[in-house]
């Protein structure tokens, strides 16, 4: 009587018990598929990569060196012009701002985007008067992506 009583619990613990790890046979197996299915890269997407980092990696030091503090709003934006950046200058409170951005294929993009679409972007904070007060900073970063 007592295993009467017991046997529909068991049964539904071992039911959902099987069930979770069907669930979970099923996913590692599709996490494992797709990761072996998944193409590597290619070389004139490696190529593209490195040209992107080499780029920004350029772009940093050439900032660094060369838009020091002090430096003029006029040698600011022929920096931006050397570099292919559009240089537009926005007052922002007590001081301005010259911002560039430009979009560009960054090759290689992260798993979860949709396009190998990238952006490189230049800022430097300007005294009202135009002069560099600030580090300049560079951001590069995929578009697209989740």
């Amino acid at each position: 009587m007592i295993v009467e009583k017991l046997w529909p619990t068991f049964y539904r613990v071992s039911r959902s018990t099987t069930f979770r790890l069907s669930l979970l046979s099923a996913s590692i197996l599709a996490l494992g598929v797709g990761v072996f299915a998944s193409e590597p890269p290619k070389s004139s997407c490696k190529q593209r990569a490195e040209a992107y980092r080499s780029r920004v990696t350029q772009l940093k030091k050439d900032a660094h060196e060369k838009l020091r503090i002090g430096t003029r709003e006029d040698a600011v934006n022929e920096f931006f012009e050397a570099h292919g950046l559009p240089f537009n200058v926005f007052r922002s409170g007590n001081h301005k701002e010259g911002v560039g951005t430009i979009q560009v294929q960054g090759g290689c993009a992260p798993r979860g985007c949709g396009s190998e679409d990238a952006l490189i972007g230049l800022r430097v904070e300007l005294s009202l008067d135009g002069t560099v007060i600030a580090e300049p900073v560079v951001g590069a970063q995929f578009t697209n992506c989740l």
